[in-house]
C-alpha cells in the first residue's frame, strides 16, 4: 500500500525497508541510496528492523485514524491500519 507523505513531517519519507538481516544485525534502508540505520543485538533485531521500517506507514495510519469520520471512513481506516500492522508482523 502506498501512502502519501505525512504533512509537516520531519522524518525521511517512506517507503523504508529492511535491507539485510544476518548474524551481526539488521539494516533498514530509507531515503537516498546509502541512508539507513543498523540494528544490532540478538534475538530481536529482525523484529526491531521490521518495526522501524514500518514507522512511516504506522504514523500515517494513526494520523488518518485521528482525523477520521468514523461513520464513513471506517473500512478504509481498518484497511490502512491492517496494512501498516502487517509490515511489522511480516
Amino acid at each position: 500500500m502506498s501512502l502519501k507523505p505525512v504533512p509537516n513531517a520531519r522524518h525521511t519519507p517512506g517507503p523504508w525497508r529492511v535491507k539485510e538481516i544476518n548474524h551481526d544485525g539488521a539494516r533498514v534502508a530509507f531515503g537516498l541510496v546509502g541512508c539507513g540505520c543498523n540494528i544490532y543485538g540478538a534475538p530481536d533485531r529482525e523484529a526491531n528492523a521490521l518495526l522501524i521500517a514500518a514507522a512511516p506507514d504506522l504514523l500515517k495510519a494513526l494520523q488518518q485514524i485521528a482525523e477520521a469520520d468514523y461513520g464513513t471512513d471506517t473500512p478504509k481506516l481498518r484497511a490502512t491500519a491492517r496494512a501498516a500492522i502487517a509490515k511489522v508482523q511480516a
